[in-house]
């Protein structure tokens, strides 16, 4: 693996990225599936993934006839 690139990017707060340090090659994550369930620390909704409100769904099922 090369050597991490060090940038630091000014503004109102400054911050220093290195990149170049990570590699998920080959890597397998492990069970998380409750982390995104409702009451878990990274819950998923519908909206957060672009799927369609209860409404829009019935909404696109009585156009489609």
């Amino acid at each position: 693996m090369s050597a991490p690139v060090v940038t630091t990017i000014a503004g109102p707060a400054s911050v220093t990225v290195a990149s170049g340090i990570l590699s998920t090659a080959g890597a397998t994550p492990g069970a998380h599936a409750s982390s995104h369930a409702a009451g878990g620390t990274d819950p998923v909704s519908p909206s957060s993934i672009g799927a369609l409100s209860a409404g829009e769904a019935i909404a696109y099922a009585i156009a489609l006839g």
